[in-house]
This record gives C-alpha cells, structure tokens and sequence, in this order.
C-alpha cells in the first residue's frame, strides 16, 4: 500500500508497482466498493438449518466425540474443465475415499455420494457419516 500511494517517493527510493515482482502477477482483492456489484444469491432458504453456526451448536448439543464426521470436497486443476476428484474424508479414522468425476455436474456428484454408500454399505454409511461437512460451491 506504501509503494501504490507514492510514499517512497522523493527518499531516494526509486520503487514502482511494477518494480515488485509479485504484484505484477497477482490479482487485486475486491474492493469494497466493487463488493455491491457481486451478485447476491436470491433464496437462501435452502441453507436453513446448514450453516456453520448450526453445525457447532449441534457439535455442542450431542458432544464432540459422540458425532461420526466426514468432510466433503472436490478437488480439480480447472474450474470449468475435468477431470474432478470427489474426496470424502472420514476424520475419525484418517481415511480419504476418492472418487474420480469426467464432468462436474450435480448429478455426477450424486452418484460419487451414492457410490460412497454402496462402497462401505448402507449401516456403516449412516452410522459413519452422521455429519457430512463441505462447502457451498457449485
């Protein structure tokens, strides 16, 4: 912020933006005032009852040790190419299932969930994924 508004200047110190490395490369954040251009998301009723806030009052409630957790996410190289792996982490035991995904669609991320479930079968999926945690992405 000191180099972008010129503080250097006029103390012998010839820097620039552009003589940092990095800043040439790296994009800017959002500026607060570019933040009312995002578009917001519309209904927001389908996360009612799943948000983090929910998730620790209910951790709360039952005690840490007796909820069976497993967290959820999609890892890939690019947002809008495949391949997609689908990885479910089951915290309790350090264990990563992996499934690997062609096209990242809502319905082949269904079926990675439902492969999960049909893998270790049904009792232990619904005793061993009692919480299933991921984000809001796409």
């Amino acid at each position: 912020n000191y180099i972008d508004n010129g503080v250097f200047k006029g103390c012998g110190v010839d820097i620039t933006p552009m003589s940092l490395r990095r800043k040439i490369t790296r994009k800017d954040r959002v500026k607060s005032s570019d933040k009312a251009k995002l578009k917001k998301r519309e209904d927001r009723n389908y996360i009612k009852g799943r948000t983090w806030n929910d998730f620790i009052n209910t951790v709360n409630e039952e005690g840490a040790g007796n909820i069976k957790l497993a967290e959820m996410d999609t890892v890939y190289n690019d947002v809008t190419n495949g391949p997609f792996i689908k990885t479910f982490n089951f915290i309790d035991y350090g264990f990563l299932f992996c499934i690997y995904h062609e096209e990242k669609t809502a319905e082949a991320m269904n079926k990675g969930l439902m492969l999960l479930e049909e893998t270790i079968g049904e009792a232990i999926f619904n005793e061993e994924v009692q919480i299933l945690i991921t984000d809001r992405g796409t």
